[in-house]
């Protein structure tokens, strides 16, 4: 565990859950040194309170929320203009109207340019919410995936798929090492 990713309130919350966290020297009081806790394990937990978590059950989403359409969206910044299209045609006019738009279907690669690269975007289009991208089926003997297709909803389709061996082994192996790069 790195140091700074916050080891600490991680390493609290997994004592609560140990059945010998009295043990621990931050159980009951803080030590003065953090380094005191070097060495320190954390081990069993009670059965007793895994199956007392089993029994808490998760609140539900709500379904007006997993119904609900997404609308196009449109968010005017100070230095940046994000635009949300929700099919291909709306896509395919935005890059006519904005041609030096970037568009996104993450937007890692685009923190890490903007930050390390000191490259602007101005106005950015999101391709997330195109249907038309989320696309994934085989027609013929050809499989069609999406522009905005993870990789494991691809993942979990091919799974679901009874492939010839042949496409598992060297064209599976092609694709996915293509899409990893």
């Amino acid at each position: 565990m790195r140091g700074c990713t916050g080891y600490r309130p991680i390493l609290d919350a997994a004592k609560a859950f140990a059945c010998d966290k009295d043990k621990c020297p931050s159980a009951s009081e803080e030590p003065a040194d953090p380094a005191a806790e070097k060495g320190t394990r954390v081990t069993s937990c009670t059965a007793q309170a895994v199956q007392g978590a089993a029994e808490v059950k998760a609140p539900s989403f709500p379904e007006e929320l997993k119904t609900a359409g997404l609308e196009p969206l449109k968010i005017c910044g100070s230095k940046v203009t994000w635009y949300r299209p929700t099919d291909l045609a709306s896509l395919l006019l935005l890059k006519q109207a904005e041609p030096k738009a970037k568009m996104v279907a993450g937007n890692t690669e685009v923190g890490i340019e903007m930050k390390f690269k000191q490259c602007e975007y101005p106005v950015t289009i999101s391709t997330v919410a195109v249907k038309e991208l989320h696309s994934l089926r085989f027609e013929d003997k050809t499989l069609v995936i999406g522009g905005a297709v993870t990789l494991s909803t691809l993942e979990h389709f091919l799974e679901s798929q009874e492939l010839p061996q042949r496409f598992q082994a060297h064209q599976g192996c092609i694709l996915m090492g293509s899409l990893g790069t």
